[in-house]
C-alpha cells in the first residue's frame, strides 16, 4: 500500500509533465521533488514557496504545493507551519483523507491528542480502508492512556492490511503496559517478518523476554 507522501509526491510528478506551458516552474516542481526525496527540507520549503507564491496554481495543484511544504514543514520540526499548510491544503481539497492523516501526525508530535484524534477520525470517515489513519489513531489513544480504544484500532488496521507492520508493533507495546508478554512478543516477532531490518523490532523482544522471565 502506497503511503499518503509517495502518492502525493507521484502526483507532482505527474503535475511537473502537464507544466509544458511554464517551463521554468516545471523545473521548479522537478527541483522540489528531488530536494524533498534527498531529504534536504530547507531547500524543498524555498522551492515549494516559489511554486505557491507564483499565483500560477489553483484548486488540487495548489494543494499539492502545501501538501509537499508542510512535510517539509514538518521534517524540520516546524510543526505550526506544518498544521498551517496542511489545513489549506484540506480548504483546497477537503475530500482528501491524506491530508488529514498528515495534519494529524503533526498534531501528535506537538502533543494536540485531541486534534490528533479528530483529524485521524476525518481520514477515515473520507476512506474506510485508511490503515495508517486508525494505526495512527491508535497511537494517539495510547497516548491517552486510552489503551482498548488503541487495540481496537490497531486490530483494524492489520484487518485492513495485515501486512503493514508497524501496528503490530504499536499493539505490543500496549499489551507490554498490560503485562501481556505472550501477545506482545507474538506482535513483536510479525513486525520483524514484515519489517526485519527496522532496529526497534529486536531490542523490544529482548525487552519484552526479559521481563516475562521475571514474571514467571
Amino acid at each position: 500500500m502506497p503511503s499518503p507522501r509517495s502518492r502525493f509526491i507521484a502526483s507532482v510528478t505527474a503535475l511537473a509533465l502537464l507544466l509544458v506551458a511554464w517551463p521554468a516552474l516545471a523545473a521548479t516542481v522537478d527541483q522540489a521533488i528531488t530536494a524533498q526525496r534527498n531529504r534536504d527540507y530547507k531547500q524543498a520549503i524555498v522551492l515549494w514557496t516559489q511554486l505557491i507564491d507564483s499565483g500560477q496554481f489553483s484548486g488540487d495543484k495548489l494543494a499539492i504545493m502545501y501538501y509537499n511544504r508542510g512535510l517539509s514543514h514538518r521534517r524540520t520540526g516546524q510543526l505550526d507551519k506544518a498544521v498551517a499548510d496542511y489545513t489549506e491544503a484540506a480548504r483546497l481539497t477537503p475530500q482528501d483523507a491524506s491530508i488529514f492523516n498528515n495534519r494529524g501526525f503533526a498534531y501528535d508530535e506537538q502533543r494536540k491528542y485531541d486534534l490528533a484524534i479528530a483529524d485521524y477520525t476525518r481520514a477515515i470517515q473520507l476512506k474506510p480502508d485508511y490503515a495508517r489513519a486508525y494505526s495512527n489513531r491508535g497511537v494517539a489513544y495510547r497516548k491517552k492512556d486510552r489503551d482498548d480504544l488503541a487495540i481496537a484500532d490497531y486490530n483494524q488496521a492489520i484487518k485492513i492490511d495485515p501486512q503493514y507492520a508497524t501496528p503490530y508493533f504499536n499493539r505490543a507495546l500496549v499489551y507490554r503496559k498490560r503485562k501481556m508478554y505472550d501477545r506482545a512478543i507474538a506482535d513483536v516477532k510479525r513486525f520483524m517478518e514484515l519489517n526485519p531490518r527496522h532496529p526497534l523490532g529486536p531490542r523490544l523482544l529482548a525487552v519484552l523476554q526479559k521481563e516475562q522471565r521475571k514474571k514467571r
